[in-house]
């Protein structure tokens, strides 16, 4: 995701990791930039000032990585992009970690994955969100592009 693009979003948390939910969503982008991994969701729910929202297109930004897995092991190879098909279940003991599983498609069968991760700061950046009521009375946040603001 472009740093123009980061500069437009609206919104972000820094800390309460584990009032974020990315279950039933999928990775769009994965990147690593020294000691720092970026990964851009399609969508989360998340606790924003006391509201619970979904929020669109969103970039997570992990800070200082100490270290990062694939487990089990043998999948870390086919596995390096993150490209998840579907995320299952996301944990975080800290602000500091992060345990994303789901299901990898590999040839010939899906397989369950966990991707755990360790770092010193994160940030959750959006800028497209509704609250959780809207969303289920059938509103969705403003559809975005991965690289792009506002779907231009």
């Amino acid at each position: 995701m472009s740093s123009t693009v980061l500069q437009k979003m609206k919104r972000s948390i820094r800390e309460n990791l584990a009032d974020v939910s990315f279950h039933d969503s999928t990775i769009e982008r994965f990147e690593r930039a020294g000691d720092a991994i970026t990964l851009t969701f399609d969508w989360a729910k998340v606790t924003y000032e006391s509201a619970s929202l979904i929020v669109g297109l969103c970039c997570l930004r992990l800070f200082r990585v100490t270290s990062d897995e694939i487990i089990p092991k043998e999948k870390s190879t086919e596995c390096l992009g993150m490209e998840f098909s579907l995320i299952g279940t996301n944990s975080s003991e800290s602000d500091k970690d992060l345990v994303l599983g789901g299901f990898y498609e590999s040839t010939p069968e899906y397989s369950w994955v966990e991707w755990r991760c360790r770092f010193e700061s994160f940030e959750l950046q959006w800028e497209s969100d509704v609250t959780l009521e809207e969303w289920r009375a059938g509103k969705l946040p403003e559809a975005q592009q991965v690289g792009t603001s506002n779907g231009g």
